[in-house]
């Protein structure tokens, strides 16, 4: 064994203690607890913005489908919400800052939560 290739070695053995095997793909649908979050299961979908947002920057009833039918990840981190309407990045994305954007979210939420979906909103 060389020099180098016993560093390259010694390296992965490092690698190997820092990182955990991968899980099997078994686990993903095995029930975990993220904090104080029960989930079904170990599959998160990630944020991505699908500018649905209707007039007044409100959440529609398309994104409540949308987020409906993916209710069964175990966790799904919505897309990106202004807090304010100084915080709009782009237009036809939710608002969370007036009352009628509030009930959008609501009406949204309620479409998941009965198919046992949690939620987080970024």
């Amino acid at each position: 064994m060389t020099d180098v290739t016993r560093s390259l070695a010694d390296k992965q053995s490092a690698d190997d203690a820092k990182f955990p095997p991968a899980a099997s793909v078994a686990d993903l649908f095995q029930p975990v607890r993220l904090g104080s979050i029960d989930l079904a299961n170990r599959i998160v979908m990630a944020p991505m913005t699908r500018s649905r947002a209707g007039p007044g920057d409100i959440a529609t009833p398309l994104m409540a489908d949308y987020y409906a039918q993916r209710a069964a990840a175990g966790l799904i981190v919505t897309e990106g919400t202004q807090p304010s309407a100084a915080g709009k990045g782009y237009c036809r994305t939710p608002g969370i800052a007036s009352p009628a954007q509030q009930e959008g979210w609501r009406a949204t939420v309620k479409s998941v939560m009965p198919k046992a979906g949690a939620s987080h909103s970024n």
